[in-house]
């Protein structure tokens, strides 16, 4: 049981916390605030569209005294699937202020820009189709400072992987900047290993014994 927090299901009423913490954890883990003019912008591809497409795999870290979330891992147990109802049906509607660039603070936030227009017409390429055959799922996960301690990672990805193995998913992924090295060691202790490296970083993977 964690001393100072409590995990439950995201709801929707929690999306302005997940914008929070996506970008003040979205410079390799560190605080991104100073890179970005919309501070929505992160959260707009990696945290809100997991609570509206996929609810059931989308938890949050709420600090017991505040009940104020610090914490997330969202997932899906279908990538493509999802994937697909975030491009048609939530990154479509920001095109306008993405192809906007005058006021981006930094290459990360025009960086950030173009992977949004560019997954607006999405489909699978034939690396991912290979990737989801064995590890079909994947999430995002991301904890403020002062909740890096005490277990709280660690019970967020038990949560989230015993729902899925519940569920039957025989495998989940992630993404990992390998300039972040405080969570490439999480991942590895968590059971993941990298299965294919990137320019930006790795794609970890582990299998999930279904019963």
């Amino acid at each position: 049981m964690l001393e100072r927090a409590e995990i439950r299901s995201a709801v929707l009423t929690d999306i302005p916390y997940l914008y929070r913490i996506c970008l003040q954890t979205g410079f390799s883990g560190g605080d991104a605030s100073g890179y970005y003019t919309d501070p929505f912008l992160l959260g707009q591809y990696y945290a809100a569209p997991y609570v509206v497409f996929s609810p059931e795999y989308s938890f949050v870290l709420v600090d017991k005294t505040s009940r104020i979330p610090k914490g997330y891992i969202l997932g899906t147990d279908d990538s493509a699937a999802f994937y697909t109802a975030r491009s048609k049906k939530w990154l479509v509607h920001l095109e306008a202020q993405c192809r906007y660039a005058e006021n981006d603070k930094s290459e990360y936030e025009a960086s950030m820009k173009k992977t949004i227009l560019s997954s607006m017409q999405y489909e699978t390429s034939d690396e991912d189709k290979e990737l989801f055959k064995k590890y079909p799922a994947h999430f995002h996960i991301d904890i403020l400072p002062e909740m890096q301690h005490g277990g709280c990672g660690h019970e967020l990805m038990n949560a989230l992987l015993i729902k899925m193995v519940n569920k039957g998913v025989k495998g989940v992924h992630l993404g990992v900047d390998r300039k972040n090295e405080k969570a490439c060691r999480f991942y590895e202790r968590e059971g993941f290993g990298i299965v294919r490296e990137k320019d930006w970083g790795y794609v970890m993977g582990k299998s999930l014994c279904v019963f």
